[in-house]
């Protein structure tokens, strides 16, 4: 069983925001430049479109901590995450840190080619390679059914609005679990504890 977390929507700072005294100070201490964040980033993300702005890290923290609660019900799980065009795996094993600053710091490691652990590394396969059927959830899609569960890989958008931005599988479908708009860790505590149920 795959899970994947499509589109994250994160990004690090552009070097030419070191001009901030906040982002001086923050590359000065870690020597790397921190990830794009809405909570902390409002007043230089405020001319840039909100399709555009890569700065939701929070969701991905959330959703990865979400399924790796199930790991110990669902031993068989695979886990994944994208960020742009590159896929990365997460070890069922790693002991990932609740605190979000701490969270970050992997993941600008990550980005800036410093991360020097293994349990969480890019893949050389793309979206396309995934063991099928595949489904991915999407409000727009059909109303899930029992049999949506047997199915080899899931997808979830790591985007905080609008659709994928990474073009789907031919074969993958479009399943809804809901008629409203949910949250990426509301979506797959849904998902995983009736996958449990139906298997």
């Amino acid at each position: 069983m795959n899970i994947i977390i499509l589109d994250s929507f994160i990004e690090l700072v552009p070097i030419d925001w070191n001009k901030s005294e906040a982002i001086k100070k923050y590359l000065t201490k870690f020597k790397r430049l921190p990830l794009k964040n809405a909570s902390s980033h409002q007043h230089l993300l405020k001319n840039i479109p909100l399709y555009d702005r890569f700065d939701r890290p929070d969701i991905l923290h959330f959703g990865l901590l979400t399924i790796l609660g199930y790991v110990n019900f669902i031993p068989n799980m695979s886990i994944y995450f994208s960020i742009k065009d590159t896929i990365y795996e997460v070890s069922s094993n790693i002991r990932l840190p609740r605190d979000q600053t701490r969270f970050y710091g992997i993941l600008e490691g990550i980005l800036s080619n410093k991360y020097k652990e293994n349990l969480i590394k890019p893949v050389s396969f793309s979206i396309g390679d995934f063991s099928t059927p595949s489904i991915a959830f999407s409000k727009n899609g059909r109303k899930i059914s029992k049999s949506d569960y047997k199915s080899k890989t899931f997808i979830f958008g790591g985007f905080p609005r609008g659709n994928f931005k990474t073009s789907l599988p031919n074969e993958c479908e479009l399943v809804s679990l809901s008629n409203n708009s949910l949250d990426l860790w509301t979506s797959l505590s849904y998902f995983l504890s009736n996958y449990i149920i139906e298997n």
